[in-house]
């Protein structure tokens, strides 16, 4: 009997760790990374990326991040919390492109501005404003 307990014991323990094989985990824990991945956006305000541009979201770490916006890379300092999140200032490269680019890197990094909340689901992440409304989505 004390070695059943044992047993079970053991088991629930690696449940609750997450470490019991063939047992459900958290979407969380089976989402990509937030840190290390590139975002890449195939939703900005509803709109599918103008075709052949670019547009990434890279976090550095919870107060940096970065990437491309369809023409010119960025940079700005954000502050990420636990499902929340601000970009302050975006500073970017000057290179010129086509104006259905530049209008898209526009609506994107105004979407980043207003960004107020974000989470990881279907595999991907998605930036909300404070009311929910997505705004940006991303997958890897």
């Amino acid at each position: 009997m004390r070695r059943l307990f044992n047993y079970l014991a053991l088991l629930i323990a690696l449940f609750l760790l997450g470490a019991a094989p063939g047992l459900a985990q958290s979407e969380t824990a089976m989402a990509p990374a937030i840190f290390g991945s590139t975002w890449t956006a195939v939703e900005i305000n509803g709109a599918l990326p103008v075709p052949r541009s670019t547009t990434t979201l890279i976090f550095s770490d919870p107060q940096r991040a970065g990437g491309k916006g369809g023409c010119n890379d960025w940079f700005a300092d954000i502050s990420l919390g636990d499902g929340t999140i601000s970009v302050g200032n975006i500073t970017s490269t000057g290179k010129g492109c086509g104006s259905a680019v530049i209008q898209q890197e526009k609506a994107y990094f105004a979407a980043l501005a207003a960004a107020r909340l974000w989470k990881l689901m279907d595999g991907g992440l998605v930036l909300f404003d404070g009311a929910g409304v997505p705004l940006v989505r991303f997958k890897v």
